[in-house]
Protein backbone atom coordinates (compact mmCIF):
# COMPACT_ATOMS: atom_id res chain seq x y z
CA UNK A 1 0.00 0.00 0.00
CA UNK A 2 1.33 3.42 -0.93
CA UNK A 3 1.86 5.66 2.06
CA UNK A 4 -0.47 8.67 2.12
CA UNK A 5 1.09 12.15 1.98
CA UNK A 6 1.13 14.49 4.97
CA UNK A 7 -0.72 17.79 4.95
CA UNK A 8 0.46 21.12 6.32
CA UNK A 9 -1.63 24.29 6.26
CA UNK A 10 0.11 27.31 7.74
CA UNK A 11 -0.18 31.03 8.28
CA UNK A 12 3.53 31.57 9.03
CA UNK A 13 6.37 30.84 6.54
CA UNK A 14 8.42 29.46 9.46
CA UNK A 15 6.21 26.36 9.26
CA UNK A 16 8.19 25.47 6.15
CA UNK A 17 10.86 24.20 8.54
CA UNK A 18 8.47 21.40 9.49
CA UNK A 19 7.76 20.61 5.84
CA UNK A 20 11.44 20.62 4.92
CA UNK A 21 12.38 18.31 7.79
CA UNK A 22 9.66 15.78 7.04
CA UNK A 23 10.34 15.93 3.31
CA UNK A 24 14.03 15.41 4.04
CA UNK A 25 13.33 12.10 5.78
CA UNK A 26 11.28 10.84 2.85
CA UNK A 27 7.75 12.01 3.58
CA UNK A 28 5.63 13.52 0.81
CA UNK A 29 4.26 16.79 2.18
CA UNK A 30 1.37 18.69 0.61
CA UNK A 31 1.73 22.29 1.77
CA UNK A 32 -0.58 25.27 1.64
CA UNK A 33 0.28 28.74 2.93
CA UNK A 34 -2.77 30.83 3.74
CA UNK A 35 -2.78 33.74 1.34
CA UNK A 36 -0.89 31.66 -1.23
CA UNK A 37 2.42 33.41 -0.50
CA UNK A 38 4.61 30.29 -0.78
CA UNK A 39 4.17 28.40 -4.05
CA UNK A 40 7.58 28.25 -5.71
CA UNK A 41 11.09 26.93 -5.02
CA UNK A 42 9.92 24.36 -2.50
CA UNK A 43 12.21 21.51 -1.52
CA UNK A 44 11.92 18.06 -3.12
CA UNK A 45 9.00 16.01 -1.74
CA UNK A 46 7.04 19.20 -0.92
CA UNK A 47 4.06 19.83 -3.15
CA UNK A 48 2.27 23.19 -3.13
CA UNK A 49 -1.50 22.80 -2.99
CA UNK A 50 -3.85 25.18 -4.77
CA UNK A 51 -6.39 25.25 -1.93
CA UNK A 52 -6.62 24.02 1.68
CA UNK A 53 -9.29 21.55 0.56
CA UNK A 54 -6.73 19.89 -1.74
CA UNK A 55 -4.61 19.21 1.34
CA UNK A 56 -7.27 17.53 3.47
CA UNK A 57 -8.69 15.52 0.57
CA UNK A 58 -5.30 13.90 -0.04
CA UNK A 59 -4.06 13.47 3.53
CA UNK A 60 -5.04 11.48 6.61
CA UNK A 61 -2.76 13.50 8.88
CA UNK A 62 -3.08 17.26 8.57
CA UNK A 63 -0.94 19.73 10.51
CA UNK A 64 -2.37 23.19 11.17
CA UNK A 65 0.23 25.86 11.98
CA UNK A 66 -2.23 28.72 12.53
CA UNK A 67 -1.98 30.79 15.72
CA UNK A 68 -5.09 32.90 15.11
CA UNK A 69 -7.84 30.75 16.63
CA UNK A 70 -10.64 32.60 14.86
CA UNK A 71 -8.94 32.10 11.49
CA UNK A 72 -8.32 28.44 12.26
CA UNK A 73 -11.92 27.80 13.30
CA UNK A 74 -13.30 29.50 10.20
CA UNK A 75 -11.01 27.42 8.02
CA UNK A 76 -11.81 24.11 9.69
CA UNK A 77 -15.42 24.58 10.75
CA UNK A 78 -16.52 26.98 8.01
CA UNK A 79 -18.63 30.13 7.93
CA UNK A 80 -22.20 30.85 6.79
CA UNK A 81 -20.74 31.53 3.33
CA UNK A 82 -18.21 28.71 3.04
CA UNK A 83 -18.05 25.10 4.27
CA UNK A 84 -15.14 24.12 6.48
CA UNK A 85 -12.43 21.57 5.88
CA UNK A 86 -13.97 19.07 8.30
CA UNK A 87 -16.55 18.29 5.64
CA UNK A 88 -13.78 17.03 3.34
CA UNK A 89 -11.92 14.96 5.94
CA UNK A 90 -12.53 11.24 6.30
CA UNK A 91 -13.23 9.46 9.61
CA UNK A 92 -9.96 8.27 11.12
CA UNK A 93 -8.06 11.39 10.06
CA UNK A 94 -5.90 13.20 12.61
CA UNK A 95 -5.44 16.94 13.00
CA UNK A 96 -2.15 18.05 14.53
CA UNK A 97 -2.74 21.51 15.97
CA UNK A 98 0.54 23.45 16.07
CA UNK A 99 -1.13 26.78 16.87
CA UNK A 100 -0.67 28.73 20.08
CA UNK A 101 -4.02 28.61 21.90
CA UNK A 102 -5.57 27.73 25.25
CA UNK A 103 -6.63 24.16 26.12
CA UNK A 104 -10.28 25.22 26.05
CA UNK A 105 -9.94 26.42 22.46
CA UNK A 106 -8.21 23.21 21.35
CA UNK A 107 -10.75 21.04 23.14
CA UNK A 108 -13.58 22.94 21.45
CA UNK A 109 -12.12 21.90 18.09
CA UNK A 110 -12.15 18.27 19.17
CA UNK A 111 -15.73 18.64 20.37
CA UNK A 112 -16.77 19.26 16.78
CA UNK A 113 -14.30 17.06 14.91
CA UNK A 114 -14.82 14.12 17.25
CA UNK A 115 -18.41 13.72 16.09
CA UNK A 116 -17.01 12.94 12.64
CA UNK A 117 -14.43 10.47 13.96
CA UNK A 118 -11.54 12.89 13.44
CA UNK A 119 -8.94 13.04 16.21
CA UNK A 120 -7.00 16.09 17.38
CA UNK A 121 -3.63 16.32 19.10
CA UNK A 122 -1.91 19.51 20.13
CA UNK A 123 1.79 19.87 19.52
CA UNK A 124 4.25 22.56 20.60
CA UNK A 125 7.65 22.67 18.93
CA UNK A 126 10.33 24.14 21.16
CA UNK A 127 13.68 25.14 19.73
CA UNK A 128 13.02 27.21 16.61
CA UNK A 129 13.22 26.50 12.86
CA UNK A 130 16.90 25.48 12.85
CA UNK A 131 16.34 22.83 15.53
CA UNK A 132 13.26 21.56 13.69
CA UNK A 133 15.12 21.20 10.40
CA UNK A 134 17.87 19.22 12.13
CA UNK A 135 15.41 16.99 13.98
CA UNK A 136 16.58 18.43 17.28
CA UNK A 137 13.47 20.21 18.56
CA UNK A 138 11.63 19.34 21.75
CA UNK A 139 8.22 18.09 20.65
CA UNK A 140 5.54 18.42 23.32
CA UNK A 141 2.40 16.40 22.54
CA UNK A 142 -1.00 16.38 24.21
CA UNK A 143 -4.08 14.33 23.41
CA UNK A 144 -5.80 10.98 23.83
CA UNK A 145 -3.22 8.16 23.86
CA UNK A 146 -4.58 6.41 20.77
CA UNK A 147 -4.36 9.61 18.72
CA UNK A 148 -0.87 10.40 20.01
CA UNK A 149 0.25 6.84 19.22
CA UNK A 150 -0.84 7.42 15.63
CA UNK A 151 1.40 10.43 15.09
CA UNK A 152 4.33 9.87 17.47
CA UNK A 153 6.61 8.16 14.89
CA UNK A 154 6.08 11.10 12.56
CA UNK A 155 6.67 13.70 15.27
CA UNK A 156 9.81 11.89 16.40
CA UNK A 157 11.40 12.95 13.10
CA UNK A 158 11.21 16.56 14.34
CA UNK A 159 12.95 15.89 17.64
CA UNK A 160 12.55 14.41 21.10
CA UNK A 161 8.88 13.68 21.83
CA UNK A 162 7.49 14.33 25.30
CA UNK A 163 3.89 13.46 26.10
CA UNK A 164 2.42 16.13 28.33
CA UNK A 165 -1.02 14.69 29.06
CA UNK A 166 -4.54 15.50 27.84
CA UNK A 167 -5.47 17.58 24.82
CA UNK A 168 -4.27 21.15 25.24
CA UNK A 169 -1.50 20.29 27.67
CA UNK A 170 1.32 20.61 25.12
CA UNK A 171 0.65 24.26 24.39
CA UNK A 172 0.10 24.89 28.11
CA UNK A 173 3.52 23.47 28.92
CA UNK A 174 5.17 25.37 26.06
CA UNK A 175 3.45 28.59 27.09
CA UNK A 176 4.72 28.27 30.65
CA UNK A 177 8.23 27.56 29.36
CA UNK A 178 7.97 30.59 27.10
CA UNK A 179 6.66 32.74 29.93
CA UNK A 180 9.65 31.90 32.11
CA UNK A 181 12.01 32.61 29.21
CA UNK A 182 10.22 35.89 28.44
CA UNK A 183 10.38 36.92 32.10
CA UNK A 184 14.11 36.22 32.07
CA UNK A 185 14.52 38.25 28.88
CA UNK A 186 12.59 41.20 30.35
CA UNK A 187 14.57 41.13 33.60
CA UNK A 188 17.86 40.89 31.72
CA UNK A 189 16.91 43.83 29.51
CA UNK A 190 16.13 45.93 32.58
CA UNK A 191 19.42 44.90 34.22
CA UNK A 192 21.40 45.92 31.13
CA UNK A 193 19.63 49.28 30.99
CA UNK A 194 20.32 50.02 34.66
CA UNK A 195 23.90 48.82 34.36
CA UNK A 196 24.62 51.11 31.41
CA UNK A 197 23.02 54.02 33.27
CA UNK A 198 25.41 53.34 36.14
CA UNK A 199 28.40 53.50 33.81
CA UNK A 200 29.07 49.81 33.18
CA UNK A 201 30.10 48.84 29.67
CA UNK A 202 27.56 46.82 27.69
CA UNK A 203 30.20 44.30 26.61
CA UNK A 204 31.20 43.70 30.22
CA UNK A 205 27.57 43.24 31.26
CA UNK A 206 26.91 40.81 28.42
CA UNK A 207 29.97 38.81 29.49
CA UNK A 208 28.77 38.75 33.08
CA UNK A 209 25.32 37.64 31.95
CA UNK A 210 26.88 34.92 29.78
CA UNK A 211 26.46 36.43 26.32
CA UNK A 212 24.22 38.92 24.57
CA UNK A 213 20.44 38.51 24.95
CA UNK A 214 18.79 36.63 22.10
CA UNK A 215 15.84 38.63 20.77
CA UNK A 216 15.46 36.56 17.60
CA UNK A 217 12.39 34.81 18.98
CA UNK A 218 10.86 37.76 20.81
CA UNK A 219 7.53 37.64 18.97
CA UNK A 220 7.12 33.95 19.81
CA UNK A 221 7.92 34.67 23.45
CA UNK A 222 5.34 37.44 23.47
CA UNK A 223 2.69 35.07 22.11
CA UNK A 224 3.55 32.44 24.75
CA UNK A 225 3.41 34.99 27.58
CA UNK A 226 0.07 36.28 26.32
CA UNK A 227 -1.29 32.72 26.24
CA UNK A 228 -0.32 32.21 29.90
CA UNK A 229 -2.20 35.39 30.80
CA UNK A 230 -5.32 34.17 28.97
CA UNK A 231 -5.15 30.76 30.66
CA UNK A 232 -4.76 32.40 34.06
CA UNK A 233 -7.78 34.58 33.44
CA UNK A 234 -9.85 31.56 32.36
CA UNK A 235 -9.10 29.97 35.74
CA UNK A 236 -9.78 33.19 37.67
CA UNK A 237 -6.15 33.52 38.74
CA UNK A 238 -4.42 36.83 39.35
CA UNK A 239 -2.28 37.90 36.42
CA UNK A 240 -0.56 41.09 37.57
CA UNK A 241 2.91 39.68 37.00
CA UNK A 242 1.88 38.08 33.73
CA UNK A 243 0.45 41.35 32.45
CA UNK A 244 3.62 43.17 33.51
CA UNK A 245 5.78 40.66 31.70
CA UNK A 246 3.65 40.91 28.54
CA UNK A 247 4.15 44.67 28.50
CA UNK A 248 7.90 44.31 28.99
CA UNK A 249 8.21 41.82 26.14
CA UNK A 250 6.10 44.03 23.89
CA UNK A 251 8.28 47.01 24.79
CA UNK A 252 11.43 45.05 23.91
CA UNK A 253 9.90 43.94 20.62
CA UNK A 254 9.06 47.53 19.69
CA UNK A 255 12.57 48.69 20.55
CA UNK A 256 14.17 45.97 18.40
CA UNK A 257 11.87 46.53 15.40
Amino acid sequence: MTKRPLGLIASDPEALAVARRLAGVGEHVIFYMLGGAVRKNLAPNIEAASTPADVVLACEIVMLAIDDTRQMRQLVLGTPDRPGLLGDMQPGAIIIDLGIRTPRETQALLGVSGTRGIAVVDVALVGGPAAIEHGAATVLVGGFPDAVDGVEPLLAELGRVERTGPLGSAQTAAALMGYVEAAHFAARTDALTVGRALGLRGSALSHIFDGAPDDSNIVRLQHRAELVRRMAEERGLGSTIIDFNRLKVAESANESS
